[in-house]
């Protein structure tokens, strides 16, 4: 929900500190995910987090050419809001897989 709220704020912001905070809360959101993914991963075993590595690896090199290519044809505005979407949907995923504790 951090990451959500961030790049919502990020894109809404009128001026460049308001952005910056945005961009810094979107940071800190996503990057917490990340070792609690790998992390209840490997509580599942080696095909898990075998699972995790490689989707977190091709989101990598996936996502940013992604993003790239809505913003070209839509708005840089609209491709953010996308991926403020994703991060809201990667929040309820969450809140709904608490059987992985």
């Amino acid at each position: 929900m951090t990451a959500a709220i961030g790049i919502f704020v990020a894109l809404i912001a009128v001026n460049i500190p308001l952005s910056i905070i945005g961009f810094a809360l979107t940071g800190v959101g996503v990057a917490t995910v990340f070792p609690f993914m790998f992390s209840a991963a490997g509580r599942h075993g080696s095909t898990a987090l075998a699972g995790v590595a490689t989707l977190s690896y091709g989101g990598g090199l996936i996502g940013p050419p992604m993003i790239g290519f809505l913003a070209h044809g839509f708005g840089l505005h609209a491709a953010l809001a996308l991926v403020g979407v994703l991060c809201l949907a990667v929040a309820l995923a969450a809140s709904q897989a608490k059987w992985l504790e």
